[in-house]
């Protein structure tokens, strides 16, 4: 009975070890990150385009932002500003770059991120 308690406490004190660490891991991240999320995709959320760059950048565990863009075309100007063009998805990177079309983002994420 006393061997099952003493493992019983070993096996709490490993996944408290285990959350520690995560926890460490974690803070890293939020820091180097400055606590805010870096990248923002501009898109609708209905669009196949724009659904194929979400689930690469859940793939790669990135933290992002999701900002809807208007449906009238000349309310368009944020897209319009970062990448010079209208259409989505348009991804906008912490510094500053931007990058429109899925394939062009998808091979970014992969050379920046993967």
């Amino acid at each position: 009975m006393w061997f099952l308690s003493k493992g019983f406490a070993f096996y709490v004190f490993e996944l408290n070890c285990q959350l520690s660490t995560v926890n460490c891991q974690l803070s890293t991240i939020n820091y180097k990150k400055g606590g805010v999320k870096m990248i923002i995709l501009h898109e609708f959320s209905s669009c196949p385009y724009c659904r194929k760059v979400r689930r690469k950048l859940d793939e790669l565990e990135l933290e992002y932002d999701r900002r809807e863009v208007p449906r009238n075309r000349e309310q368009r100007t944020k897209i319009k500003e970062l990448s010079g063009q209208i259409k989505v998805p348009v991804l906008e990177d912490s510094d500053g770059t931007a990058v429109n079309d899925s394939s062009k983002i998808i091979e970014y994420l992969e050379k920046n991120y993967g």
